[in-house]
């Protein structure tokens, strides 16, 4: 199909762009971006004829890199169906073999050729295009025999790192036999060949950070051999994963179908350098292989959000483990700004046979480009028995299979916090914030228009597109505004403090604390005003009834009780005492508890029960933990402490010792 108007071509999958101004039709791609063609485009076969504008004069090539120096492989890319395993083209002066990948790729070495501008001719190809390739200027290689040495010492690493002995032998086999290869050449075939061999790598390294590969902290080693992680913990991991295999396979086989064809050349450099390619796709296949066997272990398909369920107690440290208590399907209430903690409940799968027709392309491609690593490894395994008396032993390769299950694996865990949002909140007034700790998802509702309990829904949703995978699950839930007012009664609990007073006849007593929450100032910080009861268990120490305050959450009192010179108790600030009965720094959540904070980072202001002008002398912290019990009076106070408390929310008093 024609556009008229903008000039493209659109054939199936492969788009032709078409400029009449231009004689030639050259697309050049970067590394990363053939990579992706080849990951994410499928092309569709086509020949001459089919679908093409009759003023074409040929097909689009594409050459991922038109800038090279000696030593470089480029691979060409191209509408025409490559129906060979190899051709033969010339590349300035020298004859070079262009070796098929699959059938629209093809790949070939930049030879030994002076700097300066040449046309490649694909007519051999039925391509009439003949596009530019510039030699860029490079110095001659000093000391061949060192880039030998270099690459035996990443060869012998590779020869240490595979996983069975059988792999190793076959990668010794290629070392001994690149060795006797290498010293019958003479000294201009060998710096022909170290521009070739210098740039043979036998890692991924653009890959390391996404990879979670690595013996150094999950990056490539100096050695370039790289780790295969022993487990996948996370979806992320998965992608990570997914990434790093797709693009080891696609760069081992088609370095080991060249370096195969290579090694059945007749001329001795070519021969030598297929070898040393077959050392490092080899070893990079087999790597590819291994990781590829921990990738199928995790089902990674997000299938079906199942639930949003409730964590009670305890933490989650990893997305596979849960330290907590969870709840299934029990009721959802949000108080006001009351963070609460959740789990994701999803069912996973994991990749099969079936998915080389998924309409998902991130894991159609997995299988795909397994296939693809698969045969070409089985070609290789062929190209190699039919020459394998040229080698210094039986490498003893043997066909391979794909090693995706025909059946996939399901399984029900819970999905990464960061990849779920919330979406579709049935109340607009009702306002929820999302924070994401591994497995924990931690949800605080807030609304500043909602007076009563209120039911809502909302839609949990699993989001990962750089996977294209989304699902939800609606939820329904309870708000209840919480507005901290009421009263909070428990106890206090003496525990051992920094002085040198503690008795331990008295550690562990209990003492009853009431707290009234009367009103609530806004501002920022906004503050609560109350009024705390606390009962002295100490015949020496008084009861005391005091106004306080809570600021937001956090109760930091300046005020000290203590006996003053024979007059009785009085308020007195930032004076040495003898006797103390205070509060100290405390949690106010509303309609919920009160507890000491202590313990954190407000130690400056503990609670405290202490008297050292007499004997015994003792001092103990304080450890409060007060439940809310709601807005009605409680009917354990007496009349004397009820008064003492309404006199302070009346401003008749400030405090009182009973």
């Amino acid at each position: 199909m024609k556009d008229k108007k903008s000039n493209f071509i659109f054939n199936n999958n492969l788009i032709l762009f078409k400029f009449k101004s231009m004689q030639k039709i050259i697309l050049t791609l970067k590394l990363s971006t053939l990579i992706t063609l080849l990951i994410f485009v499928l092309p569709v076969s086509c020949k001459k004829g089919e679908n093409i504008d009759p003023d074409d004069p040929g097909y689009v090539i594409l050459l991922d890199k038109t800038s090279v120096t000696p030593g470089d492989l480029v691979t060409v890319t191209t509408a025409v169906t490559l129906d060979k395993p190899s051709w033969d083209i010339m590349i300035g002066d020298k004859k070079v073999l262009l070796s098929k990948v699959d059938d629209k790729t093809a790949v070939f070495v930049v030879p030994y050729i002076p700097a300066g501008e040449i046309s490649l001719d694909f007519k051999i190809l039925g391509i009439d295009e003949k596009p530019t390739l510039t030699i860029t200027p490079y110095a001659p290689i000093a000391n061949p025999d060192q880039v030998k040495d270099d690459y035996l010492t990443k060869l012998d690493e590779a020869i240490k790192d595979v996983s069975n002995a059988e792999d190793a032998y076959t990668l010794n086999v290629f070392k001994e036999t690149f060795m006797q290869k290498y010293a019958a050449l003479t000294t201009a075939e060998k710096q022909e060949l170290a521009f070739s061999l210098e740039k043979i790598k036998f890692d991924l390294s653009a890959l390391g950070d996404k990879a979670y590969l690595g013996k150094n902290g999950n990056n490539l080693s100096t050695q370039g051999v790289f780790d295969i992680p022993t487990a996948i913990n996370s979806d992320q991991e998965y992608r990570a994963g997914v990434i790093a295999y797709v693009a080891m396979a696609i760069k081992s086989y088609s370095v080991l179908i060249v370096s195969a064809n290579f090694c059945a050349s007749p001329t001795g450099v070519t021969q030598v350098l297929g070898v040393a390619g077959l050392g490092a796709s080899f070893y990079i296949f087999k790597k590819a292989v291994a990781y590829k066997r921990i990738l199928l272990t995790y089902s990674g398909q997000n299938k079906k959000v199942l639930d949003l369920i409730t964590l009670y107690v305890g933490s989650v440290n990893s997305t596979k483990t849960v330290e907590a208590l969870a709840v299934q399907n029990s009721e959802i209430v949000f108080k006001t700004n009351q963070q609460r903690s959740f789990k994701v409940s999803s069912a996973y799968q994991g990749v099969s046979i079936a998915d080389q027709t998924s309409s998902n392309e991130f894991f159609k491609n997995i299988v795909l480009v397994t296939n693809r690593a698969t045969s070409a490894y089985n070609t290789v395994v062929n190209i190699v028995n039919s020459i394998k008396s040229w080698f210094s032993s039986d490498p003893k390769m043997i066909p391979v299979d794909n090693g995706i299950p025909t059946t996939s694996v399901e399984e029900v865990r819970n999905s990464p916090a960061n990849l779920i949002t919330i979406e579709n909140i049935s109340d607009p007034n009702i306002k929820l914030k999302t924070a994401a700790i591994g497995d924990v998802l931690k949800i605080t509702a807030q609304s500043d228009v909602i007076k009563d309990k209120k039911a809502f829904t909302f839609d949990i949703v699993y989001n990962y597109p750089e996977i294209k995978v989304t699902n939800r699950k609606k939820i329904s839930a309870t708000y209840e505004p919480a507005d901290g007012i009421g009263w909070y009664v428990g106890e206090y609990k003496l525990a051992v403090s920094s002085s040198t007073y503690s008795v331990s006849a008295h550690l562990g007593k209990t003492g009853p604390v009431y707290i009234f929450v009367y009103s609530y100032n806004g501002g920022s910080p906004g503050s609560f005003n109350a009024v705390i009861y606390m009962k002295s268990i100490m015949p020496d120490i008084p009861s005391v009834v005091s106004k306080i305050g809570f600021y937001d959450t956090i109760h930091q009192p300046n005020n000290v009780w203590r006996q003053n010179g024979g007059t009785g108790w009085d308020l007195v600030q930032n004076s040495t005492y003898m006797k103390l009965f205070r509060m100290g720094s405390c949690d106010l959540t509303p309609n919920e508890k009160i507890t000491s904070i202590r313990q954190l980072e407000y130690d400056e202001w503990p609670g405290e029960l202490l008297n050292i002008t007499g004997v015994p002398q003792y001092g103990y912290y304080l450890d409060f933990n007060l439940p809310y019990q709601g807005k009605t009076t409680p009917t354990t106070l007496t009349a004397t402490e009820q008064k003492a408390i309404d006199d302070i929310v009346a401003g008749r008093s400030t405090y009182v010792t009973l």
